[in-house]
């Protein structure tokens, strides 16, 4: 386990209210809030690959590189252990901003995923 805190920082449910950043992905049902706002938001899924969870998350692009994306995963990871499933997430493996925050909350790498094509050679 990590123990990341953030004088401030507060780890909780989205509510209807919240006045959350424009994303790039879906921003998911948990988030950090500071002074008032929402500075980072995530959450995992559940739908496949049992019993692993799928961690996301996304942090405001003025509060990158201050913790708030590493105290997030860190939060989320407990709340993947209580709903009785094991953490997990992955990234661009050239997004190294992303693939730090990950190993600095705790996750650490197992594999590569490569793409391509597959066909017969030579036809």
């Amino acid at each position: 386990m990590t123990g990341h805190v953030i004088p401030g920082a507060v780890f909780r449910a989205r509510r209807d209210g919240d006045q959350v950043f424009a994303h790039k992905v879906e921003p998911g049902g948990y988030v950090v809030a500071s002074t008032g706002e929402v500075v980072a938001t995530g959450g995992f899924m559940l739908h496949y690959n049992m019993p692993f969870a799928d961690l996301h998350m996304e942090v405001r692009e003025d509060r990158r590189r201050r913790g708030f994306g590493g105290f997030l995963l860190q939060e989320l990871k407990k709340e993947c252990y209580l709903a009785g499933r094991v953490p997990a997430a992955r990234c661009e493996l050239r997004n190294e901003a992303s693939r730090a925050t990950l190993t600095k909350a705790g996750l650490r790498v197992c594999g590569f995923m490569l793409t391509g094509n597959v066909g017969a050679s030579g036809r």
